[in-house]
């Protein structure tokens, strides 16, 4: 009580200047580009400042260094959590292709848009004509999450190429897929959120946060707010230093269960760390393993590793368990589905029956909440759904008496969302258990 430390040792978990009441860390890496902290003992108690070092080696100096000096020690921790370009200097990438960006900015199919936060930044994402229309090309499945300086040409945010859902396309067919695939082939769980992208704006020396091809909107801006929420402003200034440095940006699985409910039932807001990806005309992402080092660095949840298959046999045996499983769970939980790579980078998708049908229902929830507002009360339950033509007999007499049941409401105790619907349905009846014609 009443002793002040003053100290400079390790900062790993990047803790303020002032860590407590009695307790002063001045660490916070300012030979590479961090700040260099002070406190000052004066006649009114402490006060404390920072002050950024603008001239630092980068990185793949740094650790090339490292190499040449000390062989025997090499910071094998440390570098675990740098995406492989980085440990093996790699040549810089961060400006886009040109000759490429003319195209994609000249394509129809790529629409372009400005930010009032990022005024000199970009971004290019595919039209909606182009989803709609599923006109898929090599140059439009680039066009997503991609945000660019436009006097520089540097990669400011790179987000994952266009990929498919499981029957999509002709080449995503489960039978194509298991063939043409290399093996073995990793499941990650796919948490039902909305995809944030953090980047790294060089002209301002700022991390930066978007989401739905811009950094101006409500989704970048709960995205934001829940960042702020789970870390602190000098792990935020730690993670704008490693996409610095490590030429990269990150993708996450946006999680807001408070502004922007889904399918699936989340208790509280998060964010889960998808990729560390290259900020590179060319999609590259770290391994796993970086991507859980840096994770756990910064303190972030990551995306999980759920399945392996080695083999066609073994592809197939579990899709067909699962294709049409209403009932299938995953660690006893409904999931919306899971993300596919296979062993030389192609990804792919599956979304899981339970998703797929009650995403539906949230339509048809949508639809008689405005049949209900107007007094349009349909003949029988039935006459008022459309397009069920892929549901199982089980899925569609759940339908129909999902749908019965909304309409015996009104817009008051509908429920505000699928989620609030679906919870009063399933403790108020139990489905009717045979379909009835459409």
């Amino acid at each position: 009580d009443g002793v002040y430390q003053v100290h400079g040792h390790r900062n790993e978990r990047g803790v303020p200047v002032r860590a407590n009441s009695l307790s002063f860390n001045l660490e916070d890496s300012v030979e590479h580009g961090g700040n260099l902290r002070t406190c000052t003992l004066g006649e009114d108690g402490w006060s404390t400042a920072f002050y950024r070092n603008w001239v630092f080696r980068p990185l793949a100096s740094r650790l090339s260094l490292e190499t040449i000096r000390n062989p025997a020690d090499n910071r094998v921790k440390i570098r675990k959590r740098f995406p492989e370009w980085i440990v093996r200097q790699e040549p810089s990438q961060t400006r886009f292709d040109p000759q490429l960006l003319e195209t994609m900015k000249n394509h129809p199919g790529v629409m372009e848009k400005t930010s009032a936060a990022f005024p000199h930044i970009v971004s290019l994402n595919f039209t909606r004509n182009v989803f709609f229309d599923k006109s898929w090309d090599d140059v439009v499945v680039k066009a997503r999450g991609l945000f660019i300086d436009s006097e520089t040409s540097e990669i400011a945010a790179r987000g994952y190429d266009k990929f498919f859902n499981i029957g999509e396309l002709p080449s995503t067919q489960i039978e194509v897929l298991a063939d043409t695939m290399q093996y073995p082939v990793v499941c990650y769980l796919k948490e039902n959120g909305f995809l944030g992208n953090l980047g790294y704006d060089a002209r301002t020396d700022r991390p930066m946060i978007a989401s739905k091809s811009t950094s101006d909107g409500q989704f970048a801006g709960w995205f934001r707010d829940i960042l702020a929420e789970r870390m602190s402003p000098e792990t935020i200034d730690r993670l704008r230093r490693y996409l610095r440095d490590t030429e990269s940006s990150m993708t996450f699985e946006v999680i807001d269960p408070v502004n922007d409910p889904h399918i699936i039932e989340y208790d509280e807001r998060n964010v889960v760390l998808l990729d560390v990806v290259r900020r590179a005309t060319d999609f590259r992402r770290a391994s796993y393993d970086t991507v859980r080092e840096a994770g756990e660095y910064f303190g972030l949840d990551v995306k999980q590793r759920a399945m392996r298959f080695e083999s066609k046999i073994q592809l197939l045996a579990w899709y067909r368990k699962v294709a049409e499983n209403l009932d299938y769970t995953y660690k006893g939980k409904h999931v919306e589905g899971f993300v596919m790579e296979d062993a030389a980078g192609f990804m792919t998708k599956w979304k899981s029956p339970y998703y797929a049908f009650w995403k539906k229902m949230r339509n048809q929830h949508q639809r008689v909440r405005r049949m209900l507002e107007n007094s349009q009360i349909p003949r029988n339950a039935a006459t008022s759904i459309k397009g069920t033509e892929w549901m199982t007999e089980e899925m569609l007499s759940i339908a129909l008496d999902f749908n019965a049941w909304m309409l015996e409401r009104t817009p008051e105790t509908l429920g505000g969302d699928i989620i609030a619907a679906r919870n009063m349905y399933l403790a108020e009846r139990t489905p009717a258990p045979a379909a009835r014609a459409i």
